[in-house]
C-alpha cells in the first residue's frame, strides 16, 4: 500500500494526461478503514519531513535542518506565534525542535510533549476568555460560539492559529487532548448532526428538547 501511494505522489507531478493513465486506489479514499487512512497519512508525513530536511541540508547548515521554537513560559502562545510567523511556511515541515529559554532541558520528545500541553491549554482557556469558545459545565466539553463582543475579524484569527497550533502538533506526531464533542468531526467530514450529539456537548440542554418532543 505504501508502495502504491508513492506511485501516487509520483503521478501528482506529472502531465494531466499522464497522471490519468493509472487508476491509483488513492484517489478514492473512501475504499480505506480509519486506520489506513491514518497509516497512509503518516507515511506521506514523514516522506515530507524527510523531504524538507534533506532540501535544507543542501542550501543550509545542520543548525537549519531543524523547525527550532525558543519560546518562554510566561508569554507562550504570543511568542510562538511570532516565531512560526517570523518562518518560512516550507520550515514547518521540518522536525520541530522546542526550547524552554532560561532552561537546560534538551528536547528528546519530553519538551515538545508537555510544549503542546501547556499551549492548547492556554489557547483553550483564551478562546473561553475572548467569548470564541464556550465551556460547559456538564460535559467538560467546549464548543464554538460568536458574540458581539468579539468581531469576526478576531474571531477568524483565532480559529486560525487555534488550526495552526493543532496541525503541528498532529503533524509532529504528539496527541493532545481536545474537549470537542464528536460533532466537530462529525461537521469536518460533513455528516449531519443530531440531538444525541447535543446530548453530549449540552446534556441537560438536550434533556428539555427530548421532553419537548415526547410530550402529548
Amino acid at each position: 500500500m505504501f508502495e502504491e501511494h508513492t506511485s501516487w505522489i509520483g503521478a501528482k507531478t506529472l502531465p494531466n494526461a499522464e497522471s490519468k493513465r493509472y487508476a491509483y486506489l488513492c484517489n478514492y479514499p473512501f475504499l480505506f478503514d480509519p486506520s489506513t487512512k491514518a497509516e497512509l497519512l503518516e507515511f506521506e508525513q514523514n516522506l515530507q519531513m524527510i523531504g524538507a530536511r534533506a532540501i535544507s541540508s543542501i542550501f543550509q547548515p545542520v543548525a537549519f535542518q531543524e523547525f527550532v521554537l525558543a519560546v518562554r513560559r510566561e508569554n507562550l502562545v504570543d511568542e510562538t506565534l511570532k516565531a512560526i510567523q517570523s518562518y518560512d511556511p516550507f520550515d514547518l515541515k521540518k522536525p520541530l525542535r522546542v526550547h524552554f529559554i532560561g532552561e537546560e532541558g534538551q528536547d528528546a520528545g519530553g519538551v515538545k510533549k508537555e510544549f503542546f500541553l501547556l499551549l492548547i491549554r492556554e489557547l483553550l482557556d483564551l478562546g473561553q476568555e475572548s467569548g470564541h469558545l464556550e465551556y460547559n459545565e456538564d460535559s467538560k466539553l467546549v464548543w464554538f460560539t460568536s458574540t458581539e463582543e468579539a468581531p469576526l475579524s478576531a474571531e477568524i484569527d483565532f480559529l486560525f492559529i487555534f488550526g495552526v497550533f493543532c496541525g503541528l502538533a498532529i503533524y509532529n506526531k504528539i496527541i493532545i487532548n481536545l474537549p470537542f464533542p464528536l460533532a466537530l468531526y462529525k461537521k469536518i467530514i460533513g455528516d449531519p448532526c443530531d440531538i444525541e450529539d447535543l446530548s453530549e456537548i449540552s446534556p441537560t440542554e438536550a434533556r428539555s428538547l427530548k421532553n419537548i418532543l415526547e410530550h402529548s
